[in-house]
């Protein structure tokens, strides 16, 4: 998970300024710190029709979705995908393990999920989620100053690793073009050198440049669960799909990890899993219509964006 860059969090600064590196209050302190966060809009829960209503022009452009599920061979294929130093979900299983396993064992797992696409629910033990708290680089040692990660059942991933590239090859054309991460046959860093070469263009010639760069606010983490149900189906994905992930998230429940330690589950109001191929879909599905609207209403602005971290020129 650290890739050795990063090291876990040892010591936290508490919300009355003082540091501890307690384990169990560490975790209480992340926890009490991120469930707002994954709570934010349980009071006040956005309204889709409004959105739909003022926005949905600019999804115009989606068409129907495929309806083709994972065959047997995909998901052998997507098992083969699998990292040596990926960690293992909550189900005990490795994704080197499932790696292992010869091409006719998942000819009898196609079958579960054939049986979970059919009752449109994934098996309960996927609702099981460790959540690793990493630090990010160059921010403080607060609580909310930390990414809380989502460590899926390794079977999870395989099953929505091959549905997702099922649905990715419909679903990337759809996108706006200026969107370049997680977009194959693009570069994240084709971001920043486009709005460099745009400033040093205007420095050159002695020209008015804005450079605007923009984030959302735990962006993965304030999808209301109902509000992405309703956006999916706007997008035309499959039926299915829609309310397993629906139904996934509405009951998934999350504990924070801690080097061996682990906190106590809860259950947020939203919030969608960093390391699920599938928030992807809306993430950046909500950035492209976003771009189209700008487009639409300022077509002399220069944009370009990393999934939620965006930036506009002109």
């Amino acid at each position: 998970l650290r890739g050795d860059r990063v090291p876990r969090t040892s010591t936290i600064r508490t919300e009355q300024g003082n540091y501890t590196s307690n384990i169990p209050q560490v975790l209480q302190e992340i926890q009490d710190a991120w469930l707002p966060v994954y709570n934010r809009h349980a009071a006040s829960p956005p309204d889709f029709a409004v959105f739909a209503s003022n926005y949905g022009q600019y999804y115009s452009n989606f068409t129907q979705a495929p309806s083709d599920t994972p065959t047997a061979e995909e998901l052998h294929k997507q098992a083969q995908r699998a990292k040596p130093r990926v960690s293992a979900g909550r189900d005990g299983w490795l994704p080197r393990e499932l790696k292992a396993l010869p091409a006719v064992a998942w000819n009898k797992r196609k079958k579960v999920l054939d049986l979970a696409i059919e009752l449109q629910t994934f098996p309960t033990d996927y609702t099981q989620v460790t959540c690793p708290c990493l630090p990010k680089k160059s921010q403080g040692n607060k609580p909310l100053d930390h990414r809380v990660l989502a460590i899926f059942s390794a079977v999870y991933r395989v099953e929505m690793g091959a549905w997702f590239r099922i649905l990715y090859k419909w679903f990337v054309p759809l996108l706006h073009p200026e969107l370049h991460g997680a977009v194959p046959g693009h570069e994240a860093a084709e971001v920043s050198w486009d709005a460099q070469a745009d400033l040093e263009h205007a420095m050159i010639n002695r020209l008015k440049e804005i450079l605007l760069m923009v984030d959302y606010y735990k962006f993965f983490d304030s999808f209301d669960h109902q509000w992405v149900r309703d956006f999916l189906t706007m997008l035309h994905f499959p039926p299915a799909f829609v309310e397993m992930v629906y139904k996934l998230y509405v009951e998934l429940k999350r504990t924070i990890k801690l080097g061996k330690a682990y906190g106590h589950s809860f259950i947020g109001f939203n919030g969608m899993g960093q390391g699920d191929v599938a928030t992807l879909l809306p993430c950046s599905a909500l950035v492209s219509g976003q771009f189209y609207m700008v487009s639409c209403m300022y077509p002399r602005i220069r944009k370009g964006a990393c999934i939620d971290d965006r930036n506009f020129r002109g």
